[in-house]
């Protein structure tokens, strides 16, 4: 376990970098599917998987959590004993194996929603990737933040969990893991941000079977910080994380960051900045090749609500879109807060939260 004192990643120079020069956003091909919602409050979504184009799940707080079945989406009710649940990230190794992680780790088992295995006292879950029902990997934290949080990569093997420790903080600091990654049981990615006095930076950490190291990941001009926000994988040869770049202690807007793992080098590729004036920011990405990779957030005008930011990769450059946004005009909030490829296909989904006072659903589809 690491304990560092605080630091601030990004340092170096790499080509790519985007520019402020305004370039227009590209007419976007991805579709609002209609969404239910729950009361008069907030509903939201965080995060999204999908094991075929007519099977896809979404959860996000309050215990929300949606189906699609090739048709409609449709809301699904937690046995009671659930529905306390807060959920934030899910993962689908196939129909009748879906992961959801939050305030507590739950599992479908293709006919129902069930308690999954119980998380070592004292952590709280705060993501879920899974490979198969014995490898099972989730984060979580302990502790208390500004003065001893620490934070963990945790393995469902079918019968235990297995404890790896990554970071511990200090006074006046933070973390939290924003995005995990399992491709086998030796080989899991994860991404985490930390705040601290003095600035705030993101790591990128690799388990090997053995021990996590740190590694990787989007390298920047220097005078700027980064938030990674997530990380995805089709293979050990194609990982992505996204997140979002600023200039350090400064208000100026930010832009989008990406990079890509190929198996023995990191590769940075930012998309072009928009505006001088407008902040941009990846929370989700979903590769489906070194060629076709969508990533998705949210873009801001000063104190104005977000709207809808999706760029593609298609293997040389970014082509960027500013939509759709179902809430329109200046008070509408639109933001992309998940991401997932539909397996075996290059069709993807899109999850989040669109409204003006009151917050609802918003599902994407593309292409």
């Amino acid at each position: 376990m690491r304990k560092h004192s605080w630091w601030v990643a990004v340092v170096l120079v790499t080509a790519g970098i985007g520019t402020t020069a305004q370039a227009a956003m590209a007419a976007s091909p991805w579709v609002v599917v209609p969404s239910p919602n729950r009361g008069t409050g907030d509903n939201v979504l965080s995060a999204v998987a999908a094991t075929s184009a007519t099977n896809a799940w979404a959860v996000g707080p309050g215990a929300q959590l949606m189906h699609w079945n090739g048709t409609a989406c449709s809301r699904t009710t937690l046995p009671a004993f659930l529905r306390p649940v807060e959920l934030r990230s899910l993962s689908a190794v196939s129909a009748s194996d879906v992961w959801a992680a939050g305030s507590a780790l739950i599992h479908y088992n293709g006919t129902t929603w069930e308690g999954g295995p119980i998380a070592p006292f004292g952590l709280t879950l705060t993501g879920v990737s899974a490979t198969s029902s014995t490898n099972v990997w989730v984060t979580a934290t302990s502790g208390t933040p500004d003065v001893n949080q620490t934070i963990w990569l945790l393995r469902w093997n079918g019968s235990d969990w297995e404890q790896h420790p990554v970071y511990t903080t200090g006074l006046d600091s933070r973390t939290e893991f924003s995005g995990l990654k399992a491709l086998s049981a030796t080989n899991v990615w994860g991404v985490y941000i930390l705040y601290g006095p003095s600035g705030w930076g993101s790591q990128s950490v690799h388990w090997d079977g053995v021990s996590i190291q740190e590694t990787g990941g989007p390298v920047l001009l220097g005078g700027l910080a980064e938030e990674l926000r997530a990380v995805a994988a089709t293979s050990a040869s194609n990982v992505w994380e996204v997140g979002e770049s600023r200039p350090l202690f400064s208000n100026d807007p930010g832009g989008g960051t990406a990079a890509r793992f190929d198996g023995g080098l990191w590769s940075t590729h930012l998309p072009p900045s928009q505006s001088a004036t407008e902040r941009h920011s990846f929370k989700a990405v979903a590769p489906a090749s070194a060629t076709l990779v969508w990533a998705g957030g949210s873009r801001s005008n000063g104190s104005l609500p977000e709207k809808v930011y999706l760029a593609k990769w298609n293997g040389s450059s970014w082509t960027e879109y500013g939509g759709p946004n179902p809430t329109s005009g200046v008070a509408g909030t639109n933001r992309i807060n998940g991401m997932a490829r539909i397996p075996g296909t290059t069709q993807f989904w899109a999850v989040g939260q669109t409204g003006a006072t009151t917050m609802h659903t918003m599902i994407l589809r593309c292409c």
